[in-house]
C-alpha cells in the first residue's frame, strides 16, 4: 500500500508502484482526502491521514503480506498509524519522514529565509486547533519506539525538510530492525526520480529479505475517504 506526500496524489506513485508490481506485487494506491481526486481541502499532515492508513492496513489482513509505504507526509501518517494506531503490517518502507511536525514547519520557514521560531510554533498551534488536533503531538520520531515491524528508511542526502539526522533519529527509536538508505545529493523529492536504480534495487532486496512476496495481482478500490 502507496501513500503520497504532502499536496501529492496517488498519481505521484506510479513508478513506485510499477516497480513492485513488477516483483509480483498488489499494489494499492490512495488519494488522501483534499488530495487528488478525493473531495475535501484540508490536510493534516498526516495526523487524520494515519487513520486512513491504518483503516486500509487492517481491512486487507488475512489477503496476503502487508507493506507500508509512504512519502514524506504518506511516511509520517504510516509511522503514527503503526505506532499509535495499532496497524498491522509486515514490512514498512519510508521515504523522506520528518521527525517532528514542528521541526518540519520550521524548515519550510527557513526555506523562506525567515527564523523558525516563533512562526512554526504559531503555526502549528493554530493549525491544530482549526483541524482538531495538537500538532505539537504529532511527533513520528516518538511513534516510532513501539513499532518492531522491518523497516527501511530512504532520504535525500541533502533533504532542506526531512534532515539526515532527523531521519536517523528516528531509526534509531524504532523497536524493531531497520536499515537507512542514503540518496546522494537528492533534496525533499520522490527519491525514484532521483536515483531510478538505487531506489528499485534498495526496496526490492529489502522486501525479498523480510517480506517475501506472495501476490501477483494489482487491485483497485474504492474508499469513502480516498479515491484508490
Amino acid at each position: 500500500m502507496l501513500f503520497h506526500g504532502y499536496g501529492g496524489s496517488k498519481s505521484d506513485l506510479l513508478d513506485e508502484a510499477a516497480v513492485l508490481h513488477a516483483a509480483g506485487w498488489t499494489t494499492v494506491m490512495v488519494d488522501f482526502p483534499g488530495s487528488g481526486e478525493s473531495p475535501g481541502n484540508t490536510t493534516s499532515l498526516g495526523w487524520a491521514e494515519a487513520d486512513i492508513v491504518a483503516a486500509l492496513a487492517n481491512a486487507h489482513q488475512g489477503d496476503g503480506r502487508v507493506v507500508l509505504f509512504g512519502k514524506s507526509m504518506g511516511s509520517a501518517a504510516v509511522l503514527r498509524a503503526v505506532g499509535v494506531l495499532g496497524a498491522a503490517a509486515d514490512a514498512l518502507v519510508l521515504e523522506n519522514p520528518y521527525d517532528r511536525l514542528l521541526t518540519t514547519v520550521g524548515h519550510r520557514f527557513e526555506a523562506m529565509g525567515l527564523p523558525a521560531q516563533p512562526g512554526a510554533a504559531l503555526l502549528v498551534f493554530w493549525g491544530g486547533v482549526e483541524l482538531g488536533f495538537n500538532g505539537f503531538e504529532m511527533n513520528p520520531v516518538d511513534f516510532a519506539a513501539n513499532i518492531d515491524t522491518p523497516t527501511l528508511l530512504l532520504n535525500g542526502e541533502d533533504d532542506p525538510r526531512a534532515h539526515l539526522a532527523e531521519v536517523e533519529s528516528i531509526r534509531a527509536s524504532l523497536a524493531g530492525p531497520s536499515e537507512l538508505v542514503v540518496f546522494p545529493s537528492a533534496g525533499h523529492v520522490g527519491l525514484y526520480s532521483a536515483d531510478a536504480a538505487l531506489w528499485r534495487s534498495s526496496v526490492t532486496r529489502f522486501l525479498d529479505r523480510v517480506s517475501p512476496n506472495v501476490l501477483e495481482s494489482v487491485v483497485t478500490m474504492q474508499h469513502p475517504v480516498g479515491t484508490m
